[in-house]
């Protein structure tokens, strides 16, 4: 199975969003909110193939970008048991890097040219694309000019 960076980066947007802790009324506990692989699949019914969502949480979770709970029987998986409940650190940092459309285009283009996938790969040049953004920003703030 091929991996789609474009599927990983939405869903990770979508846990980014509906993933946070929750203080509870007494003040003293507080407990993260969670959601599962059926509905996940189910938010991106029409925009990415199920198997290609399921792929994308499986390996979100592999590095370490999300933390989900695999209620896993030996035989067959059950959707609605494959608890996810927190974004890592980790996960925000390749979130924030991946989420300005104008860098996700810049990174998809790199991508497409070289040929490399892996997201680590994909977490650099979207760091290297938004140092170079930055790096406009501050002359043209500084200069006025490009």
């Amino acid at each position: 199975m091929e991996i789609n960076n474009d599927c990983i980066r939405d869903v990770l947007a979508h846990l980014v969003n509906i993933l946070y802790l929750e203080v509870c009324s007494d003040g003293m506990h507080g407990e993260n909110t969670k959601t599962n692989l059926y509905e996940v699949i189910n938010q991106f019914k029409g925009k990415h193939d199920e198997s290609d969502v399921w792929y994308s949480v499986e390996i979100l979770n592999e590095i370490g970008y999300i933390r989900m709970k695999n209620n896993r029987p030996k035989s067959r998986i059950i959707l609605n048991q494959q608890e996810i409940h927190h974004v890592t650190y980790a996960g925000q940092q390749f979130y924030e890097l991946t989420k300005p459309e104008t860098i996700w285009k810049q990174t998809k283009g790199v991508l497409t040219t070289v040929g490399v996938h892996t997201l680590e790969f994909v977490e650099k040049t979207a760091h290297d694309m938004a140092v170079k953004s930055a790096e406009v920003a501050t002359k043209i703030a500084l200069t006025g000019q490009a």
